[in-house]
C-alpha cells in the first residue's frame, strides 16, 4: 500500500467511525489510534518527500557536472511529480550553471499527470528562447496548461504518456529557438 492510499485509508476509517453504533468511550478510543496512524502515515510521506527533494538536488548537481559546455538542458528526474524536488533541483542550476537554461519534467504515475518547470537565464532570452513559449510548446503534447513569464514557467497536464515525446519537442525548440548554438 502507498502512503498515499494508506492516507486516504485512514481518513476514510475516521469518517465511518462517525456513523458507527458503538459507546463513546470506544468511539474515543478508536479516533486516538486512527490520529496516532495518521500522524505516522504523515510521517513516513513528510520523509518521502524529503527523499525526492534531495534526490533531484544529487540529480541537478550529476546533470550539471556532465553538461558544463552546453546552454540548455532538458531532463526528465524520477520525482513523483513534486514540484518541490523540481524546484529544489532549479535553484540548484541557478546558482551551480546560472547561464544555462532548463526545462525538467517529472511524472506522477498514480495521478496521471506530468509536471513541467522552465528557466531561462536573461542572457539566454536575450538569444530569442523564453521559458513561457517553451512550456507552451510541450504543454500541447502533455495535455495541460503552462503559464509564467519569459525567465522562469511551468505547466502540468495528464498525458503521461507523452513524456518522450514532449521532451524531444523541448529539445528542437530550444535547438531552433537559439539557432542551433546549444
Amino acid at each position: 500500500m502507498s502512503i498515499k492510499e494508506a492516507s486516504k485509508a485512514v481518513i476514510q476509517l475516521q469518517d465511518e467511525l462517525s456513523s458507527v453504533m458503538i459507546p463513546q468511550w470506544r468511539k474515543d478510543e478508536m479516533r486516538a489510534k486512527l490520529k496516532a496512524l495518521k500522524k505516522t502515515v504523515d510521517e513516513g510521506d513528510k520523509a518521502n518527500k524529503a527523499e525526492l527533494v534531495e534526490k533531484a538536488v544529487q540529480k541537478a548537481k550529476e546533470i550539471i557536472e556532465a553538461s558544463k559546455t552546453t546552454n540548455v538542458v532538458v531532463e526528465v528526474l524520477q520525482v513523483q511529480g513534486l514540484t518541490k524536488a523540481l524546484d529544489a533541483a532549479m535553484k540548484q542550476f541557478k546558482s551551480l550553471a546560472p547561464d544555462t537554461a532548463v526545462l525538467l519534467f517529472s511524472e506522477d504515475v498514480d495521478a496521471h499527470r506530468i509536471v513541467c518547470m522552465a528557466q531561462v537565464p536573461q542572457v539566454v532570452v536575450s538569444k530569442g528562447l523564453r521559458a513561457d513559449e517553451w512550456v507552451k510548446c510541450v504543454s500541447e503534447e502533455i495535455g495541460g496548461k503552462a503559464g509564467g513569464r519569459e525567465l522562469s514557467a511551468q505547466g502540468s497536464g495528464p498525458n503521461i504518456q507523452n513524456i518522450s515525446v514532449a521532451v524531444e519537442k523541448a529539445k528542437k525548440f530550444s535547438t531552433i529557438q537559439l539557432g542551433n548554438e546549444n
